[in-house]
């Protein structure tokens, strides 16, 4: 029977004909690196014995994961309580095959799993307790919306592990409110009216309440929904550095290139409330990220840079820090900076003329930042020449 459905997968109990395939899962040694190595045989059938027992006595455990285009286990997820210092915490837990990894199942279970735990079990919230070595797992919590709460060392196969306990809570304020978006926001594309709900909000609420609602409104499956709470946490990031951890981390990840160019626009909305000088160093973290999404919410979000009060009177502040930026890793980042340096040129031409000048040009990288940044400087000096 199935406990939950997603778009790929759907979760089951586990029972005994899976003894196979969990060993599949259990019995690999990079698949449990976490764990110090691979299950032996007996390690994995008191694994599945325990998963069985715990449907028996909370309803729910570890379940299969199963593909739904071939039918095929592909790893387990679920809710588990588990001890956590001098409590019990129900914990979402996920270990998938290898030969899977890299492909969106672990975290598309676990946000399915995180539903099943708010909307089934009316849990005020959840969490993944993760070993600290174990960026994988990390990254899979922080694409569920988590965050971390605290740590603490457990002692497993005679090892001293030091965890992570990263947390969600279930979103309560603004559900009405989700439920008036969804019925106003039609299903084509409707930015300029996901902006405007989200400011009449802003406007009318505190930081607190755009921040709390914020989270929930991310966890909708409309995702214009989806861009009025990221919106939302932008304008609640000034007084809850969460919001902005939140952003940078979590919808920086978001598949969708609707909401990064929404999370571009809700990091200039945060700059301007705390005043785009102020913001520099900000500015220069998010830069600095390996996130390509993230340096992009900056270099895009901030078009036309001129425009925005400190540049608009330090063009060439504007010019050096996306300057540093032309043999950017990330394509997508590239243009992006090369489109910004361009919008500058338009009023600032000499000094994107004389920035340009400096740069070296033997790499496919830079030549391409390069074109895109003196279009508008080719395209005047050509109509110049033409008479």
């Amino acid at each position: 029977m199935k406990i939950l459905e997603t778009e790929r997968l759907y979760l089951r109990k586990m029972g005994p004909d899976d003894f196979e395939d969990l060993c599949k899962i259990l019995g690999d040694e990079e698949t449990m690196y976490a764990y110090e190595g691979a299950f032996s045989h007996e390690e994995a059938r008191e694994w599945l014995d325990r998963q069985m027992a715990r449907y028996e006595k909370w309803g729910f455990g570890l379940w299969a994961v199963i593909l739904k285009e071939n039918g095929e286990m592909i790893g387990q997820c679920g809710l588990t309580m588990q001890p956590w210092k001098d409590q019990e915490v129900l914990e979402i837990g996920y270990l998938f095959r290898r030969s899977y990894w890299h492909k969106g199942y672990a975290s598309e279970a676990a946000k399915g799993c995180k539903k099943y735990a708010f909307q089934v079990l009316k849990a005020d919230q959840v969490c993944s307790i993760i070993r600290d070595t174990n960026t994988a797992s990390q990254n899979v919590a922080l694409r569920n919306g988590m965050a971390v709460k605290d740590s603490w060392t457990k002692h497993y196969r005679g090892v001293d592990m030091p965890h992570y306990r990263y947390v969600a809570v279930r979103p309560t304020e603004g559900d009405e409110y989700a439920g008036y978006l969804s019925k106003l926001i039609p299903e084509k594309d409707s930015l300029k009216l996901v902006k405007t709900q989200a400011k009449a909000y802003y406007q009318s609420h505190s930081s607190g309440q755009c921040f709390r609602v914020g989270l929930g409104l991310y966890e909708s499956d409309n995702f214009q929904v989806q861009e009025v709470g990221v919106f939302l946490l932008g304008y609640g990031a000034h007084d809850y550095p969460e919001a902005l951890a939140f952003l940078k981390n979590t919808v920086s990840r978001h598949y969708s290139w609707k909401v990064q160019e929404t999370l571009a626009m809700a990091f200039d909305n945060h700059c301007k409330l705390i005043g785009y000088e102020n913001a520099l160093p900000l500015i220069k973290e998010w830069f600095g990220s390996s996130q390509a999404n993230v340096r992009r919410a900056v270099s895009e979000g901030l078009r036309v840079w001129t425009s925005r009060p400190y540049f608009k009177d330090n063009p060439q502040a504007a010019i050096s820090l996306l300057a540093e930026h032309r043999d950017d890793a990330s394509e997508y980042v590239r243009r992006s900076v090369g489109n910004a340096i361009r919008d500058i040129s338009k009023k600032h031409g000499a000094l994107v003329s004389k920035e340009l000048s400096t740069w070296d040009l033997s790499s496919r990288e830079v030549k391409q930042v390069y074109k895109l940044a003196g279009r508008f400087i080719m395209e005047k000096a050509d109509q110049a020449a033409r008479g």
